[in-house]
């Protein structure tokens, strides 16, 4: 089983709908938790789950369905609103951990010191450039991600730290000792929508949060090494 999971909120309504669109029939079910009311403006292909059920989650609501009715075995995709998929999209990151038996995604960073600023002090790959080789990173870009959950199933929907479900998740893979792979990819691999705001416009004035858990994955790193 293949589901496709995004959490959205109000005034991405049309980045949403140009997304969901590009990956239509590419999954078994494509599940949204939407940080808001009404969400009749949503297809009906598409299972909808509101902020009336759990309250605002933020972008962590992509891994909301790791619970209840999500509990069979899978491969769980998480996805952004601002992304336009290919169409060989759900195959070939399938294909993906089927080969390398690990968290696989097309963004990342790899950590290279402690108290650097988040957004620009690490080894950035991306989603949205060429990536010319596979390489293992310690913070995947949950945006472009897929697991099996007989491999990994984090319970972090409701994790208190909003609007950073990227580190949250790595802290996660850290303590549980899961390898994150960023794949290669072409520079026009993935589409964008250019939405009218980021995590990343609002959160990069004050990256201090971002900081400490990246710290903390560096710790967990080094006492896995160890």
């Amino acid at each position: 089983m293949r589901t496709a999971n995004i959490a959205s909120f109000p005034s991405r309504e049309k980045c949403l709908l140009r997304m969901l669109a590009s990956i239509k029939g590419q999954f078994d079910r494509v599940n949204v938790y939407w940080n808001g009311d009404d969400a009749a403006f949503i297809p009906d292909w598409v299972y909808v789950t509101t902020s009336a059920v759990d309250g605002d989650l933020t972008d962590l609501g992509k891994f909301r369905f790791l619970t209840g009715y999500g509990n069979a075995p899978q491969y769980y995709f998480t996805l952004d609103d601002d992304i336009i998929y290919p169409r060989t999209y759900a195959d070939d990151m399938v294909a993906a951990i089927d080969e390398n038996e690990c968290i696989v995604t097309h963004h990342g960073r790899r950590l290279i010191g402690k108290g650097r600023k988040y957004y620009s002090g690490h080894n950035l790959f991306r989603c949205l450039a060429e990536n010319m080789y596979d390489e293992i990173v310690d913070v995947g870009g949950t945006g472009v991600m897929a697991f099996h959950t007989d491999y990994f199933r984090p319970l972090i929907w409701r994790d208190p730290r909003h609007k950073m479900a990227d580190l949250v998740f790595a802290e996660a893979a850290a303590i549980a000792k899961k390898d994150i792979l960023c794949l290669e990819h072409s520079a026009d691999y993935f589409g964008y929508t250019k939405p009218p705001q980021t995590i990343h416009d609002t959160e990069q004035h004050n990256q201090q949060r971002l900081i400490d858990v990246a710290d903390r994955i560096i710790d967990l790193q080094f006492d896995v090494n160890e």
